[in-house]
């Protein structure tokens, strides 16, 4: 029988795994739509893409946060061939459907949101400690 003690253990421990692969994907997500506003060719959509990277910055720094003020370490990496697979899917599939199909991967924010949000973390990552 697992204790109540021993759940909260193992559950902030699921929520700094997944809280490192979500930073990971911010910072892919990152790269991505700085290259796919390189790519665009219209000025509107170019400033639409740049304006989602830094929204994407701003989540990464949070995630940053989170992470640090539980003791965990973390690296960032971002495969160049990662972003060069999506650049492809952007040129041959345009933009609508490449970034339809990335959306599928935000599965695993959302399942790390709801998991802050049940165990109350949510507004100790957003305050000042």
């Amino acid at each position: 029988m697992i204790t109540c003690s021993q759940h909260v253990v193992s559950t902030s421990s699921s929520l700094i795994s997944l809280a490192e692969e979500v930073l990971a994907d911010e910072a892919l997500a990152i790269e991505i739509y700085s290259m796919a506003a390189k790519l665009s060719r219209d000025e509107n959509t170019r400033r639409k893409l740049l304006k989602i990277a830094e929204m994407e910055r701003k989540h990464l720094s949070s995630w940053r946060i989170f992470l640090e003020r539980r003791g965990a370490e973390y690296r960032i990496r971002v495969s160049p061939l990662n972003v060069r697979f999506h650049a492809l899917l952007i040129r041959v599939l345009g933009l609508a459907l490449a970034f339809k199909i990335m959306e599928s991967g935000e599965r695993d924010a959302i399942t790390m949101y709801a998991m802050m949000l049940e165990h109350r973390i949510w507004p100790r990552m957003r305050g000042k400690n």
